[in-house]
């Protein structure tokens, strides 16, 4: 099954294209987490031509939100990012640090907020911003990775932009999964938020995952939100250690539950075809916790990671939005990457050849940055926006 997700420009976006690749003004990466230095930092990047600002923060910053708000509501120029567990700079994963990112393009920045609200109060929200997004084409969004209603928000962001956009982006937070302010905004940090950010500028995204089938499918019978409760009528913690283990041949120790999930996710079938990954956190009183929801009446399948499958498909991506999106000059591109926290927790030390592999494929010249995320957004094949797991998203500017 197909698991990559490919976009083309119409001939009004090849001649856009043409006249601005690099979307980018300056990069300046901040090392040392005070609020003044921070502060230093960001007047170091408002070049003349900066017009918007991309904040991307490592979680081991600690950024204090009282003192980070005062700084932020006093910019005059739109602003968004987050907080994730570890930043991109150079294609490289750095632990520390802030990278403030100078745009050349005025981002129209839109929030909503309380996610976990539910559908209504999300669909309120979006019906209100609807005459301002409904035109946009090219979106990046970044929400609060460990709230609810995620997916809820991206199919009402989709039925507001429809099939013509294209959007990518990720889940903010912090690897010990307490919630707090990972957004940032013109308002301040936020948290259980998602931020939309409607950029002037065509990109090419591809979206990846390289996980295969292992077992399934498998119907989902009982599930609420991201509590997968049965699979097949049976209880779907024992479903899914049944099959671990029928791969492993090892024993399941419940104790050490995510070391063994990391290697055996979810994988939800959409109308496409294609997979869509969902990550198992936890289990409780039989039933899965998952990062992200997994409707009933759904056909899920164990999926499994083999470290050169799911590395090749990370560098296929990069590579084919490079080749999509390259201008006469080479060193004209600005590439973001949105890579799932969970691929080098399960690669281990050979993340870093996944990183390799992506920066070679979009010419080593090329800013590359972005985070290793909690959750990554991307457009599907025929449009629909979604919420995933585990994967790889590339834009190429």
């Amino acid at each position: 099954m197909n698991n990559k997700k490919h976009f083309y420009y119409s001939n009004e976006q090849k001649r856009e294209r043409d006249h601005k690749m690099r979307i980018t003004t300056k990069l300046t990466l901040c090392d040392d987490p005070t609020i003044a230095s921070f502060e230093q930092a960001i007047l170091n990047t408002l070049t003349p031509d900066t017009k918007s600002l991309l904040i991307l923060a490592s979680e081991s910053d600690s950024w204090c939100s009282e003192e980070v708000d005062a700084l932020l509501t006093n910019l005059k120029i739109p602003i968004l990012g987050g907080v994730f567990p570890f930043i991109i700079f150079e294609g490289n994963q750095l632990s520390n640090g802030t990278l403030i990112i100078g745009l050349n393009v005025s981002t129209n920045v839109f929030v909503v907020e309380n996610l976990s609200h539910g559908k209504c109060n999300i669909e309120s929200q979006l019906e209100i911003l609807s005459p301002q997004i409904a035109s946009e084409r090219h979106l990046m969004t970044i929400v609060d990775g460990l709230t609810s209603n995620i997916q809820r928000f991206t199919e009402g962001l989709y039925e507001i932009t429809g099939y013509h956009s294209v959007s990518f982006g990720g889940g903010a937070g912090t690897l010990d999964f307490v919630q707090k302010p990972c957004l940032f905004t013109n308002q301040g940090m936020l948290f259980d938020a998602a931020i939309i950010a409607a950029i002037p500028t065509p990109f090419r995204l591809e979206v990846s995952h390289g996980w295969e089938i292992a077992a399934g499918p498998f119907l989902v019978t009982r599930s609420e939100g991201n509590v997968l409760e049965k699979l097949d009528y049976k209880p779907a913690l024992d479903v899914y250690q049944t099959h671990v283990v029928k791969n492993t041949e090892q024993p399941f120790d419940l104790s050490s539950f995510y070391d063994i999930a990391k290697g055996y996710p979810l994988g939800i079938e959409n109308l496409e075809g294609d997979i869509l990954v969902r990550a198992p956190l936890s289990e409780d009183k039989k039933s899965l916790i998952c990062l992200g929801e997994i409707p009933e009446n759904s056909i899920v399948y164990l999926l499994k990671g083999v470290r050169k499958n799911l590395i090749a498909a990370s560098g296929e991506s990069a590579k084919l939005a490079y080749k999509a999106n390259k201008s006469t000059h080479e060193n004209d591109t600005s590439v973001v990457v949105f890579d799932c926290i969970s691929r080098p927790l399960f690669l281990g030390d050979d993340f870093c050849k996944e990183l390799s592999i992506i920066k070679e494929n979009v010419n080593n010249h090329s800013h590359i940055f972005g985070a290793l995320s909690i959750g990554e957004i991307g457009s599907s094949n025929n449009g629909p926006i979604d919420w995933l797991n585990k994967s790889t998203a590339i834009a190429v500017f």
